[in-house]
């Protein structure tokens, strides 16, 4: 495993330099491990809780990440890599052995304040082909009976990390879990977009009404919905800038300060977690994709004044 600290998909937004997002809920980030150009793991926790950050997610169970996340205050999901499905699918003591390592260990000798299990990674995408179609569920049901005999719910829950809503939401909300959709706001234009007699100025809230719509056609109007990642990047394509970045985090940070909802959906938003606070060098991703960074690899800001 590399020792690459780098925080992906994190919620941020900078405001002329002063600030940041302290006394915020529902603010987050994504910690992973996908750059050429590491940080200590005890930098990167002082530098989110300087910012103010509560939460993090970490894309797998990094032990430096976790240890360095101990009695910081800031609550943690763990993620679970889609290479790990077929196992612990396929034995609920291999899903036991992973949260006695995994969750049970950190929170009990470190205090790390862990909430959620994110099981998978879009596991559902069109590219993967159906091949963790069959391992997701019972890998996310093994899991989650795992913490339940290790004492650890209702305090750390089970999760998904899913592209958009799917026949899998029924199966999530069968489980009273929450749903953690990834929602790209970038386009690459201008035009409104129209649903029907709502124009919508921007991507995020035209795809995050149409998540909650789905959500409550199907009868899941109260699940719990965490935004996996959203972010604008600065390079890649003409309309990937500092200036659109900084325009789009501020937007939305100051919709989340504001307690302010969509045009179409839930009065306020949940957790977010924006993409991200520095460019992932080494992700294996479409390239603007690795250009959502508020900060460059020599820590200048890159996406505000």
């Amino acid at each position: 495993m590399t020792n690459s600290y780098i925080l992906c998909f994190i919620l941020l937004c900078l405001i002329g330099g002063q600030g940041l997002v302290k006394g915020v809920k529902g603010l987050a980030c994504n910690w992973g491990t996908q750059s050429t150009h590491p940080l200590q793991p005890n930098i990167v926790v002082q530098l989110l809780k300087d910012n103010g950050f509560n939460k993090v997610k970490l894309f797998e169970a990094d032990p430096g990440a976790l240890k360095a996340l101990g009695r910081s205050g800031i609550q943690v999901m763990v993620g679970i890599p889609n290479d790990l499905l077929a196992p612990l699918a396929s034995s609920p003591q291999a899903a036991i052995n992973w949260v006695q390592q995994n969750v049970s260990n950190y929170v009990s000798k470190y205090g790390v304040d862990i909430r959620y299990v994110a099981v998978g990674n879009e596991p559902f995408l069109k590219t993967y082909k159906d091949m963790y179609l069959q391992t997701t569920f019972p890998a996310l049901k093994n899991i989650q009976a795992a913490l339940i005999q290790a004492g650890l719910e209702p305090e750390s829950e089970v999760t998904m990390t899913l592209l958009s809503p799917s026949t899998s939401t029924h199966s999530l909300a069968s489980m009273q879990t929450p749903i953690s959709p990834k929602i790209s706001p970038f386009n690459g234009t201008a035009a409104p977009v129209v649903d029907g007699s709502i124009p919508y100025t921007n991507v995020f809230e035209a795809n995050f009404d149409t998540l909650i719509s789905a959500l409550e056609k199907n009868g899941f109007s109260t699940m719990p919905v965490i935004i996996g990642e959203v972010g604008w990047p600065t390079d890649g394509d003409p309309s990937a800038n500092a200036q659109y970045a900084q325009r789009f985090n501020q937007g939305l940070l100051d919709r989340i300060f504001q307690g302010q909802g969509t045009q179409n959906a839930r009065p306020h938003l949940m957790s977010t977690c924006f993409h991200s606070l520095m460019k992932m060098t080494r992700a294996p991703c479409l390239g603007i994709l690795r250009n959502t960074g508020v900060f460059s690899t020599s820590m200048e800001r890159s996406s505000t004044n």
